[in-house]
This record gives structure tokens, sequence and C-alpha cells, in this order.
């Protein structure tokens, strides 16, 4: 089994290494221009087949299995970067994607150690252990219900001149996702110092804002949805890392 992941992981460095690192500009302004009948799609998706087959040669030197391997690795991979072009590059449409390539490599992986799907779940079944549940909840929880709660609570502290603060848009969201994720994983490790750091660089960027501003509303909701979301983020941590 250990094999089997040592295989995975390597597949998964490899495509990220030719995806992102590999491609020359050529390339990605000709896809930009063409997208779909761009001659560049075709010759990344060749690569990265032969690529995935140079990993998977390591485990069988079958010919008629690696040429199988490559043709799917390469049809995946472009049918997937189709995707993505026909969807358009959104964060959600690129997460979706890379969760694709992983799936792929992934059967393709256990597909070539000769283990059958059955078994693997039912030893990556009992591996699970009530704690790793609870972790999967409290990351979920901190984000969307997070939000929601917050927002239904700081609606009767809405700033009255709320046209002179407006932002980016949902980029208070975003960055409420991103703080969150930060404290909750550094409060499940234990790493409580770090999350003072977090909260004094945070203070620092929003200080000239908040100090400048002659609109008392607007430097009480922003500090008010702040300790909200620290406060509600901390206590799920720290339920979660009781043992």
């Amino acid at each position: 089994m250990n094999d089997l992941w040592m295989t995975f992981a390597i597949l998964v460095i490899v495509q990220v290494f030719v995806q992102y690192y590999c491609q020359p500009r050529s390339w990605l302004e000709n896809r930009q221009e063409y997208g779909l009948m761009s001659t560049s799609l075709i010759k990344h998706s060749v690569v990265q087949g032969i690529a995935g087959c140079c990993v998977l040669a390591w485990v069988t030197l079958d010919v008629w299995s690696l040429v199988s391997l490559f043709f799917l690795l390469a049809l995946s991979h472009w049918l997937i970067d189709a995707l993505v072009y026909l969807m358009g590059f959104r964060v959600r449409v690129l997460l979706i994607a890379q969760a694709l390539h992983c799936i792929i490599l992934l059967l393709l992986t256990v597909h070539v150690h000769g283990i059958e799907l059955l078994s693997m779940s039912e030893g990556f079944i009992k591996a699970i252990e009530a704690k790793h549940l609870a972790i999967v909840i409290a990351y979920l929880l901190i984000l969307k219900p997070t939000s929601s709660m917050i927002s239904a609570v700081l609606v009767r502290y809405s700033p009255i001149n709320r046209a002179d603060n407006d932002g980016l848009i949902a980029g208070g969201e975003i960055i409420g996702y991103l703080e969150r994720l930060l404290i909750l994983t550094f409060v499940i490790k234990g790493q409580f110092a770090v999350i003072g750091f977090i909260l004094a660089a945070k203070s620092i960027f929003r200080f000239g804002d908040l100090n400048n501003t002659t609109n008392r509303n607007l430097t009480e909701y922003v500090l008010l949805g702040s300790f909200l979301s620290v406060t509600i983020t901390s206590f799920i941590g720290l339920a979660v890392s009781i043992k």
C-alpha cells in the first residue's frame, strides 16, 4: 500500500511540474488565442501522457499496458483542460479540474499496482477515526456556516454610508475564509503564537483605514466582524482538539 501512495504522489508531482513549470510561453499564448483548437493543448496533453508513463514504467514494463495508460492520461488531460476552457477560468472550475486529475491518477495507480478498489476502500475506512471526521466537520463549519452566522449578527450593525466603504466584490468574505482556515489549522496544531502573529498583522494593515475614517460605525463593524470570526473559529478548533 505504501508503494501505491508513493507512485500516486510522484504522479501528482510530475503532473504539477509539467503543468505549471514546463510549458513554454508560446504554448500558453497559442492556447489563449485558439482555445480548444490549439495545437499546444494537444502537445501539452501528449507530454503529460509521456511524463506519467515514465513514472508508471517503474511499476510495470508491459508495453501494451503503458501504451494504454499513455492514451488514457493524454486523453483525460485534454478533456479536463477542454472542460476548463468551456466553463471559464474560475477558482471553482480549476479546483474541480485538479480534483478530476487526481482521481484519474489514483485510479491508474491502483490499476497498475493490481489492487482492488474494494479492498483499498475498506482499508481506508478502517484508518478513519472519529477525530478525522470531527476535523472535516470543523473545516466545513468555519466557511459558509460561520460567514452566514457573522452576517446575521452584523446585519443590525451595518455602516450607514456603505457607498464610501465598498471594496472588492466578496473580498471581505474571501479574507475571512483564509483567516479562519489559518486560525483553525494552527489551533488544531496548538500553535497559538502564530495565531497572535496573524491577528497582529491584520491589525497593522487595517489600522490606517480605521484610524483615518470618520465613520465610527465602520470601525466598530470591522472590529466586531473580526472578533466574531476569531472567536467562533477558536472555539471550534479547541472543541476538535480536545482528546
